[in-house]
């Protein structure tokens, strides 16, 4: 039997890209394929009890918290009215007809401004880092810096394209405060 070189490295790899469930974990390698079952970290089983009980509650309030700002951030974009104040303009009257209040209706106006249809994606990826967040309180496994700047580059460049994309081909009726792409749409558009 051949030894498995750097099986740590391809276990994470796999792990973190794949996203296997939390009880097992496969490794390929060119010699031979080997399961694990995953447990908690030593490290975290030597912390005391009331380390552990902190860090659970922060995670547990990490969640809650990005759930409600993917809530609120849905219901500001989704009740936006063009008659409310907001960043690109200023309203005539007293009134907010945002769900979400005067933050609600900037954070709209903001969201809707820069990337215009492609705003309604950043509640979806606030929603993602808590379920993100959820699923790795249970796996123990430390966070990846590599994986964290993947996906940011990934985002960014998803965020680049829509943009564009929806600048280019969708004009719906929907008064947005720029075109349907934003402004960053519209810049994209002009290199085209």
């Amino acid at each position: 039997m051949m030894p498995v070189l750097r099986a740590e490295v391809y276990w994470l790899l796999l792990y973190d890209l794949i996203g296997l469930d939390y009880g097992r974990a496969i490794i390929l390698t060119p010699f031979q394929t080997e399961t694990f079952i995953l447990s908690k970290s030593p490290a975290a089983e030597e912390l005391p009890a009331w380390k552990r009980h902190l860090r659970h509650g922060l995670l547990e309030g990490t969640v809650i918290f990005l759930i409600a700002t993917s809530l609120y951030l849905m219901l500001a974009l989704v009740t936006y009215s063009s008659a409310d104040p907001g960043w690109s303009h200023v309203a005539s009257g007293p009134e907010v007809a945002n769900a979400g209040g005067v933050v609600g209706a900037y954070s709209a106006d903001i969201l809707f401004s820069l990337f215009g249809f492609l705003a309604f994606v950043f509640p979806w990826l606030v929603a993602f880092w808590a379920l993100k967040v959820l699923r790795e309180r249970y796996a123990g496994l430390p966070g990846s810096w590599a994986m964290v700047i993947l996906r940011s580059v990934g985002f960014a460049l998803v965020l680049l394209a829509g943009t564009g994309l929806a600048s280019m081909h969708l004009h719906a009726g929907l008064d947005l405060p720029e075109a349907s792409g934003g402004i960053l749409g519209q810049e994209i558009q002009k290199l085209m």
